[in-house]
């Protein structure tokens, strides 16, 4: 039986884009994913952050102790080594932090603004926007509880996005946890809390009144339940001034188990993408699982592959100034070498080459001298030459 040519589900392969035939969007390139990365990158230097990593495989109980149920056990992929000790591939990279942070806890310069682009897996159901492999921007502030991190940690967030030309075609939505339960507290609705955490993360996708008032009856809420929530997003407010993509938004959730403050989650204007692109928050107890000292902490995970889907949707790769200026700045010019005759090679690496990269050019040589000039002259074009000189 063939192996198969096709990669393992929920992961992809990345294709030198000028090495490709017919292109089209189904096709992953790895020029698309490298500009992603290294503007992430690029931005969160530029915004004084460090960079940090560590081995994509780690202890399950980590990720079993504090990441939620349906990531903790459903989503992730583990099993046993020939020690017997339970391991998993990491499906997110804030508790790798936390325990980073606990083992050298002392030994630290506060406050830490870190960052990573770590690759992650989930086992969940492929679809647009989410696959069991994909890379994502962590982005974390530790030892800083004023308010004003809250806001500065928004701010880096809204830069991120238009570090590629996000113009206002996203939100970033603010919600935070302290206000929802004093909410449910002051309603006494503390034995439904489980429920109404449940509407609202899901309150923005459900879009009409009518279809929040079915999921709201579904998950045993009363009409009285659903007209407090309504009421409560309703009244959505933001306490500080920021640029017109960041807004008030009480429905904000989030449903990873640590989060103990502010939310947040970044949405398309487009209303065609319901999903979230990427949100954080505030997670003041999570280095506690680890022994560690209660530090305040904040944070915001944003994924590559819907940030894919909104670059393409609103044509920020090819053609737009952002990617340009990065791809002419990353990629140099690509001069195509023709040799016609066997004997000049000498001179192409002698001479032409060593030329070409004195100029910050590099090259591609076609050496198939009994083919007419013409055909190896289109060959070079369409694989990305913009110069061809013959030797």
């Amino acid at each position: 039986m063939p192996i198969p040519a096709q990669p393992y589900k929920g992961t992809r392969d990345f294709y030198p884009k000028n090495s490709v035939i017919n292109q089209d969007s189904n096709t992953n390139y790895t020029i698309y994913q490298r500009y992603i990365i290294d503007t992430w990158r690029r931005t969160m230097i530029g915004l004084g952050f460090s960079e940090y990593d560590a081995s994509i495989i780690e202890n399950a109980e980590i990720y079993l102790a504090k990441s939620g149920e349906e990531l903790g056990s459903k989503q992730l992929y583990n099993f046993v080594d020939k020690g017997n000790r339970s391991i998993a591939l990491r499906p997110e990279m804030t508790p790798t932090l936390a325990r980073m942070i606990t083992a050298k806890e002392q030994n630290l310069r506060y406050p830490l603004r870190w960052f990573s682009i770590p690759n992650c897996f989930r086992y969940e159901a492929p679809q647009k926007g989410r696959s069991r492999e994909f890379w994502q921007l962590n982005v974390d502030i530790i030892g800083l509880a004023d308010n004003a991190v809250d806001q500065e940690i928004l701010f880096v967030a809204n830069q991120v996005m238009q570090a590629f030309g996000g113009g206002n075609n996203y939100k970033i939505r603010v919600g935070n946890r302290q206000v929802l339960d004093k909410f449910i507290l002051e309603n006494n609705l503390d034995s439904k809390k489980v429920q109404i955490y449940k509407l609202l993360d899901e309150w923005k996708k459900l879009g009409t009144i009518e279809k929040q008032k079915l999921s709201a009856s579904n998950l045993t809420l009363s009409q009285n339940d659903f007209e407090l929530c309504k009421s409560f997003v309703d009244n959505s407010k933001l306490d500080f001034d920021f640029p017109v993509n960041i807004i008030g938004d009480n429905s904000i959730v989030r449903g990873i188990a640590y989060y103990t403050g502010m939310v947040f989650e970044a949405f398309d204007n487009d209303n065609s993408n319901s999903r979230s692109m990427f949100g954080g928050g505030r997670y003041d107890n999570l280095l506690e699982l680890f022994g560690g000292e209660n530090l305040p902490c904040i944070g915001f995970g944003a994924g590559d592959m819907v940030l894919m889907e909104y670059l393409i949707h609103y044509k920020l790769l090819d053609g737009h100034p952002a990617f340009e200026t990065w791809k002419k700045a990353n990629y140099p010019e690509v001069v195509g070498v023709m040799v016609l005759d066997p004997a000049n090679l000498g001179l192409v690496y002698k001479e032409v080459l060593p030329g070409l990269s004195q100029r910050n050019k590099t090259w591609d040589i076609d050496y198939d001298y009994s083919r007419a000039e013409n055909k190896r002259y289109e060959s070079l074009k369409k694989r990305g030459c913009t110069e061809i000189i013959k030797v």
